[in-house]
């Protein structure tokens, strides 16, 4: 992707994924997407391929021990098998695999974008693209210190504060982008939890969400640390709707009426991976979400504007009338 991350696409990087640099293509993830999109092909015709693909820059030809060891790779990283048929026509043994991972798919998708912008250059005034704050040098060091398994201390300045934060040691958990940022989820070095706290995830320690883009300075340490096996960090976030978490607030049954006209958009772009209808009518639909409602969400919904009514629960029904009413007010304002 040149220079940007897609923004609104979300993606938690686990530390097993390998260091990937959008820039470099892979030839791994090359090969891959291009039986994705062709399903299946010969050797030959896979050659031909790669005869011309942007990302083989030296245009070295493709030879079939080379050949075997991209899929002997392909196989051991990222668990994909390209098998061949009798009738030498290879292809993705296991599709599932890919759709079921995000992370895996994001990377497929960027490479193939990649390719598409790179080979349309006469096209680059055509090709739009959301911007995002910079961060790119602070999300490869900290996806580098993943693999790595090392420890990191930054300097962290929040918006709106002059309060000053000393240097903060972590253990990078993931990365994750929301909403054309950025943000890692580190667990805290010097802090362990207390005894009163909620939150199911304790037992890995102290854990924080920090925005890349609001870094100031970042160093990778010596100190090394193990990444716990069982720990998920779609897992740490599926409570939520974005990226700000706190265990306090109370599990929610959200009822959502959205007008039929805006039904289709919702469908096809979730709010939350607990998204469900439970009715359907001619005029208007009802989705369910369940998760801790925290600010970021109310904005979510205040974004639909019109298309969306809050049904339940109560209280957020209360808290969008008291926001629509200070809209108001201040909207009316002399």
């Amino acid at each position: 992707m040149v220079g940007n991350e897609f923004s609104d696409f979300f993606v938690t990087f686990a530390p097993e994924i390998k260091y990937f640099m959008i820039m470099n293509t892979n030839q791994y993830l090359w090969l891959t997407n291009l039986l994705r999109r062709n399903s299946e092909l010969t050797f030959k015709q896979i050659a031909e391929y790669w005869e011309v693909a942007n990302c083989n820059v030296k245009r070295s030809k493709l030879g079939e021990k080379t050949f075997y060891n991209w899929r002997t790779k392909i196989a051991e990283e990222y668990k994909i098998y390209i098998e061949c048929r009798r009738n030498k026509y290879y292809y993705i043994a296991n599709p599932r695999a890919i759709e079921s991972r995000a992370s895996l798919n994001w990377m497929l998708e960027s490479v193939a974008v990649h390719e598409s912008i790179a080979e349309s250059e006469s096209m680059k005034d055509r090709i739009l693209l959301e911007n995002i704050p910079s961060c790119y040098e602070c999300l490869t060091r900290i996806m580098e210190a993943m693999k790595d398994g090392k420890l990191m201390s930054m300097s962290y300045e929040k918006f709106n504060s002059d309060k000053h934060i000393p240097p903060i040691r972590f253990a990078p958990m993931c990365v994750k982008m929301h909403q054309r940022r950025w943000y890692v989820l580190a667990k805290l070095v010097d802090k362990e939890p207390k005894d009163d706290d909620p939150s199911p995830f304790k037992k890995y320690g102290v854990l924080r969400v920090y925005a890349l883009d609001r870094i100031k300075a970042l160093y990778t340490l010596d100190k090394t640390f193990e990444f716990p096996q069982d720990f998920k960090p779609e897992d740490y976030f599926a409570d939520f709707y974005g990226v700000f978490s706190n265990f306090d607030v109370p599990m929610e049954r959200i009822l959502l009426k959205v007008p039929a006209y805006q039904c289709d958009w919702v469908k096809t772009l979730p709010l939350h991976h607990s998204q469900r209808i439970v009715e359907e009518h001619e005029d208007y639909t009802i989705f369910e979400y369940k998760m801790r409602i925290m600010q970021d969400f109310c904005r979510a919904i205040l974004y639909q504007g019109l298309d969306t009514e809050v049904l339940a629960p109560k209280s957020l029904r209360q808290e969008m009338a008291f926001i629509a009413e200070e809209l108001n007010m201040t909207y009316h304002a002399e």
